[in-house]
């Protein structure tokens, strides 16, 4: 390749990058591993691009789809959580209350009782 196919090359490239980045495109530099240096070099930019568009879409994919899970996750348990509150709190007052109630009928009786025997014992 010659130095002038070489820089009309570069200057191709250039200005398909001006154009990206006029488009609102960002551009980034990042690091391939060497095992995978062949396979970039190999591809065209537009290819270089999409490949690195899809697998940045598929990793935005599947964060995505673990945000999901964790949300479902923790509906499971605040319904897990509410439905064992239902199933033991709920009686457990009503037996308190129940048990309130006895207790304070047992007391007035007693009153009462000791009120009865006061005063027959003053007659």
């Amino acid at each position: 390749m010659t130095l002038e196919e070489e820089n009309e090359k570069y200057e191709i490239l250039d200005n398909y990058r001006k154009q990206l980045l006029k488009d609102g495109y960002k551009k980034y530099v990042v690091t391939i591993n060497k095992e995978f240096v062949p396979l970039i070099d190999s591809m065209s930019v537009e290819e270089r691009n999409e490949t690195i568009n899809e697998i940045i879409s598929l990793h935005s994919d599947n964060v995505n789809e673990k945000q999901q899970m964790k949300q479902i996750t923790k509906g499971v348990v605040i319904g897990v959580v509410s439905l064992i509150v239902l199933i033991f709190f709920i009686p457990a007052v009503l037996w308190l209350v129940n048990l309130s109630f006895n207790l304070t009928q047992n007391s007035y009786a007693e009153m009462e009782n000791n009120f009865e025997v006061l005063y027959h014992k003053k007659k």
